[in-house]
């Protein structure tokens, strides 16, 4: 239950901080 929850929550963060990094460079 928690896993399943906290791995897409993973590949969102890990999503929006490769687009805050792409924009920057």
């Amino acid at each position: 239950g928690v896993l399943f929850r906290s791995i897409p929550k993973l590949i969102i963060t890990t999503i929006n901080y490769i687009k805050s990094t792409r924009g920057t460079i």
